[in-house]
């Protein structure tokens, strides 16, 4: 009897802790000016929303600047996906990227491997590369909104 009833507590916590771990992702982020848009502000203000479909995170576009869409993205595209946990704050994405020639003419739709970091509840921080501790690009924030839906 005893042994059921640990069963259930761990089951329960275990079901607790996943639940609180998936929300702290789910919600609208708005991307804020950092590393990559301090030098030309291309990205800043861009809009994601993170959502839990049949068990997977992704992320989709649901804002963006006009800046954005010169590089051929579009609204609803999905901007991360494949979220791996690689510990309690720090997640492995695959995170989309559009490649452009010298003349911002569309060449391919390309997804690499990025790190995701929930600093806090209300931000993200994200550096392209596969390795926790190396990275090849340079780091993008993201902040959680309330949208305006009036």
């Amino acid at each position: 009897m005893l042994l059921k009833q640990l069963s259930f507590l761990f089951l329960l916590l275990f079901s607790t802790t996943i639940l609180f771990a998936q929300q702290e992702l789910i919600g609208t982020w708005e991307r804020v000016q950092d590393e990559a848009t301090n030098e030309e502000e291309l990205f800043e203000g861009n809009v994601l929303e993170v959502k839990l479909i049949n068990e997977k995170f992704i992320a989709e576009l649901i804002q963006l600047v006009p800046d954005t869409e010169a590089y051929g993205y579009k609204l609803g595209q999905i901007k991360w996906k494949n979220f791996k946990k690689i510990a309690k704050n720090k997640y492995l994405i695959d995170l989309l990227l559009m490649e452009v020639d010298d003349n911002f003419e569309f060449k391919k739709v390309v997804y690499l491997k990025a790190n995701l970091l929930l600093i806090d509840n209300n931000t993200i921080k994200i550096r392209i590369g596969d390795h926790p501790l190396l990275f090849t690009g340079k780091m993008q924030k993201f902040v959680r909104i309330e949208l305006d839906n009036s």
